[in-house]
């Protein structure tokens, strides 16, 4: 395996079609990698949504309260 100007990862397959036991681990930890990096994405997209959410709602109270007390 070797990087590409791109930064991609290769695979070098044996010429009869069939990966090595060494290149099938390779690729294994490779696709394992990239559900963990899109499950830590979720988790970031859906905290900074929760932190939205919560801003909203607190910005919606305070503004109620300020027209209650006629400011």
């Amino acid at each position: 395996m070797w990087k590409n100007s791109s930064g991609k990862d290769h695979y070098v397959w044996q010429k009869s079609g069939k990966l090595t036991e060494e290149q099938k681990f390779a690729k294994v930890m490779k696709d394992a990698q990239e559900e963990v990096k899109k499950d830590e994405q979720k988790a970031r997209d859906v905290e900074e949504g929760d932190v939205e959410m919560i801003k909203m709602g607190v910005l919606k109270k305070w503004r109620k309260k300020q027209k209650k007390e006629g400011k």
